[in-house]
């Protein structure tokens, strides 16, 4: 796994390197920070408006972190490109590290779908989440772009090349309902700490907490719905939409 930027740096410096696969990997680097670029301004646009998917608001009181690099993966490299995520991700996350890892899970899942295009095509992930970072409510929002390259000559430099982009805000929790609270955390809870009961309530338990704090009133759970019941049918919500189409420009 390396930086695009010195892929591209390191060929350019190259007197070997042919001067259309210097070309070619400069537009590569453009096409992927334009592609951040793009995302940073959606993802602005959603935290003002408070809009988190087609159906739901989650508004904030402030961006705290954000968080934008491209990425690509190379013959002679690894292919380890989750664990680097992950590793970029931990500066922005300070809460339980299973929470991370339950946030890493999801990332996982919609990654592999990036990197499974065929030769040529892009890919493209949006994603988000809500989660209990003591002592507030944060959301993240994710997305990522991803092309698998074609041509054999760009491919002993790279063979996929991906943007990141991922923000993190405080959650203005006055004007979050607790049950639409969980069924965002849901997820994350279950891929975090899959079926242990216990732990789950203590989490949910943390986020009612997190509640008072800010003066919002939460009321019990019914007594009839079980932890295990929630956070189940929160788990079956997807939380990322996925595209994939032929590549939009260059045949590489």
């Amino acid at each position: 796994m390396c930086q695009v930027r010195d892929i591209v740096n390191t060929a350019d410096n190259t007197p070997t390197v042919a001067a259309e696969v210097k070309e070619t990997l400069g537009l590569l680097m453009s096409l992927a920070e334009a592609k951040g670029n793009a995302y940073e301004e959606k993802i602005k646009g959603d935290l003002k408006s408070g809009k988190m998917g087609d159906d739901l608001t989650v508004s904030i009181t402030k961006v705290i972190k954000s968080h934008t690099e491209y990425r690509a993966v190379t013959k002679s490299g690894t292919t380890k490109i989750i664990d680097d995520i992950k590793d970029s991700l931990g500066n922005l996350f300070s809460g339980d590290g299973k929470i991370l890892d339950g946030i890493s899970g999801i990332i996982n899942t919609a990654l592999t779908a990036v990197m499974g295009a065929g030769e040529g095509q892009e890919s493209e992930v949006t994603s988000y989440s809500v989660v209990a970072e003591y002592p507030a409510i944060v959301r993240f929002d994710f997305a990522f772009w991803g092309r698998n390259i074609r041509a054999q000559s760009i491919k002993d430099y790279m063979e996929n090349v991906f943007t990141c982009v991922a923000y993190k805000s405080a959650v203005d929790v006055s004007k979050l309902a607790f049950n639409d609270f969980l069924a965002l955390y849901g997820p994350i809870l279950r891929a975090a700490y899959g079926d242990d009961q216990t732990k789950l309530k203590e989490m949910i338990e943390q986020a009612k907490d997190i509640y008072s704090l800010f003066k919002v009133q939460v009321k019990e759970l019914p007594s009839d719905v079980t932890v295990k019941a929630l956070v189940q049918e929160a788990s079956s919500k997807p939380l990322f939409n996925i595209t994939t189409q032929p590549a939009t420009k260059g045949n590489f």
